[in-house]
């Protein structure tokens, strides 16, 4: 009985709360998105750079990544808020 009681208040948030909880589906799906793409771009860096021993674009390369670990730290950020 208990657990048909949790499942109705929490049906009755979200649909109290609508575009929050959009939102809130949005931002987990960019962050989970999100997360793929460090290790993508490291492994551009060890294949394209550090294995042909050249810095062709390395320097572009590298501010992407860490614009990238920015942008999840964001998200995560406001994910966290609105939970």
């Amino acid at each position: 009985m208990r657990n048909s009681s949790v499942k109705k208040s929490a049906y009755e948030t979200l649909l109290k709360n609508k575009i929050l909880s959009a939102f809130l589906v949005l931002l987990i799906i960019g962050f989970v998105l999100s997360i793929l793409i460090p290790p993508q771009i490291l492994k551009y860096i060890i294949d394209y750079n550090f294995a042909k021993k050249t810095s062709d674009g390395l320097i572009g390369t590298a501010v992407f990544y860490v614009l990238i670990v920015f942008l999840i730290g964001i998200l995560d950020f406001l994910k966290e808020a609105i939970l």
